[in-house]
């Protein structure tokens, strides 16, 4: 299977839409060779197709990054730059190239430091095939063969343009002095500088361009860097930290004060699918779509000072969160597609704060309709389910808002990259669907797809189509394959029986074919049992189509006598029924039933 160039694809279930997401400290573009691996998840009334390429905001597909459907885009923000993934191929099993616009007074776009920065996205020097990378004032990227690469000014320790330091990589976070890498074996290993034991190494100060291993980890699976601190999220799903609290709580230990040369586990966390850090705090998101922050109000927490995890009010069913550090504010996606922020200057996050420019102590939703997030430094991203790209924030240095002028914002704008020479196109995936009204209608498949060329052929399994619909669908599982002019396919599977919003409440009906109306305590009556019906009425006619009895009511019955209350005699009678179901759908039915005395 193959990929399409920037695939966008919506699948509906009866008409209605969806899509995918990103973020300021990891972006991953993970392209496999002649294919794109989709997943389909479910969440509440939407279904979201999720490639697997990823771009700075989380890295997913491993049970981590996220949860349910989301999934980041090609795009993604750093501290004063912006960054993406651009494919060269024909299709996307080719090389691919990272561009980045914005500052680059770190040297974070790899140009040398007597470069300033650039409006326009450029490559940067040595960075195609790229798998995952990850954004700071010093940067690192690991590429397809899953070697890890640094670029920018940590300090002491800078690196002028993109390197090869470490292998077998399968994961990495950049900050603002220091990268952390997360090898295949689960150990954890950092370059840059270290100033406060952040290293793990049992050292309170290290500066190295070599890899240096953290002490007691084996089964890390993210990593996430803040000024001060270093998060190592486990397999187990506990997060463990080494650094300094520096007098606001940072490691989460219950410290203000506290420093850990060594991991020293995070209380009061589990089942953790993710963390972020900014400068002063940091975020986790377990697996149930809480989300847990300690450090520094500057950030927006709960209170003045968070030495430990505390949930966040107000927040549920969180799919995806995102930081930056040297950021001063947290992002939340909800299954909704609802965008929430809170932090420092709100004007950075789409949110013009009533009283002035103060800080945020709580999640204000921000935007809706929104499939990606990328909380920057001094800016950040929105990418919406119709693959457009939103800004809020301000420029330090060369221009992040590409087709737009280059000018303060408080209110997420919208940009157009197509408009903007070397961007790149978004890529992302997007699907939703309408629940089917009643339990015997069958269903119809719409698929979108954008990415690639056109025309486009469509298949659920029965043969190519020109049309995107296909009706009358019946239950089952489907597996769809999009096929583009230069034989460019994608695929993936749709599940019909799962699409309804709410469930499919079937009418059950029972009726007896005898009764024995002798008043002996036995089968005295003939009554129709029933399950999700909220009307009945029957009607009994005997062999010369006279109407003996009726009643009305899921709960009456027949006890064998007719309308005047006499005993009728043995034998076989006509029954006719109808009812109304929990959907307001009337149905009737008929059939024989047989009197028996004694």
């Amino acid at each position: 299977m193959r990929i399409l160039k920037s695939d966008l694809i919506y699948i509906y279930f009866n008409a209605t839409k969806f899509s995918i997401n990103s973020y300021c400290v990891g972006v991953s573009i993970f392209t496999m060779k002649q294919f794109f691996n989709f997943s389909i998840f479910i969440a509440s009334s939407l279904i979201f197709i999720s490639v697997e390429t990823y771009t700075q905001n989380s890295l997913v597909g491993d049970g981590f990054g996220g949860r349910l459907w989301y999934k980041p885009s090609n795009y993604t923000v750093g501290s004063y730059s912006a960054y993406s993934i651009c494919y060269t191929g024909l299709c996307s099993d080719g090389p691919n190239e990272l561009r980045g616009w914005g500052s680059n007074n770190y040297n974070q776009l790899g140009l040398g430091i007597s470069v300033l920065g650039t409006n326009t996205p450029v490559p940067i020097p040595n960075m195609d095939n790229v798998y995952y990378y990850s954004t700071g004032y010093i940067m690192g990227a690991i590429k397809k063969d899953f070697t890890g690469w640094v670029w920018g000014e940590a300090g002491v320790t800078n690196f002028n343009t993109p390197m090869q330091v470490i292998n077998d990589v399968k994961f990495l976070d950049a900050s603002i002095s220091v990268v952390s890498f997360v090898k295949n074996d689960g150990t954890v290993w950092s370059v840059g500088d270290g100033d406060y034991g952040n290293f793990g190494n049992g050292l309170n100060a290290t500066s190295s361009a070599v890899p240096v291993k953290m002490l007691n980890i084996t089964n890390a699976v993210r990593v996430a860097n803040g000024f001060y601190v270093t998060h190592v999220l486990l397999n187990d799903g506990t997060v463990w930290a080494v650094g300094s609290d520096y007098a606001i709580g940072a490691l989460g230990i219950g410290t203000l004060n506290g420093i850990a040369y060594t991991p020293v586990q995070v209380q009061g966390l589990s089942n953790i699918v993710d963390i972020k850090s900014c400068t002063y705090g940091s975020a986790a998101l377990d697996n149930d779509g809480n989300v847990f922050v300690w450090g520094d109000m500057s950030l927006g927490l709960m209170g003045p000072i968070e030495s430990s995890p505390v949930k966040v009010p107000n927040l549920s069913k969180i799919v995806a969160i995102s930081g930056c550090a040297d950021g001063y504010h947290f992002m939340a996606l909800d299954e909704n597609k609802n965008c929430f922020a809170w932090g420092a200057d709100p004007g950075y996050f789409g949110y013009i704060e009533p009283s002035g420019n103060k800080p945020i102590y709580s999640p204000v939703k921000v935007a809706s309709d929104v499939i990606d997030i990328m909380a920057g430094e001094l800016f950040s991203y929105i990418l919406k389910s119709d693959a457009t790209l939103w800004c809020s924030g301000i420029s330090n240095g060369g221009s992040i808002w590409l087709n737009l002028s280059n000018e303060e914002r408080d209110e997420f704008t919208k940009l157009t990259p197509e408009d903007v020479p070397g961007a790149c196109g978004v890529l992302a995936t997007n699907a939703a669907y309408t629940p089917v009204k009643d339990c015997k209608e069958k269903g119809s498949i719409t698929i979108y797809s954008s990415g690639g060329k056109p025309p486009y052929q469509y298949s659920i399994g029965d043969g190519f189509q020109t049309s995107n619909v296909f009706y009358g669908v019946n239950e089952g599982t489907y597996y769809i394959t999009v096929l583009d002019a230069n034989n460019c396919e994608t695929n993936t599977t749709v599940d019909v029986s799962s699409l309804l919003n709410e469930p499919c409440i079937k009418p059950v009906i029972t009726v007896p074919n005898v009764f024995t109306p002798n008043e002996d305590e036995l089968n005295n009556v003939f009554k129709i049992k029933t399950e999700n019906i909220k009307y009945l009425y029957c009607q009994i006619y005997n062999r010369w189509g006279t109407k003996v009895y009726e009643w009305e009511g899921i709960d009456g019955s027949w006890n064998g006598k007719n309308l005047n209350e006499k005993d009728c005699s043995a034998g076989t009678y006509y029954y006719v029924v109808r009812y109304i179901d929990l959907l307001d759908n009337t149905e009737s039915l008929s059939g024989y039933i047989t009197l028996l005395r004694n």
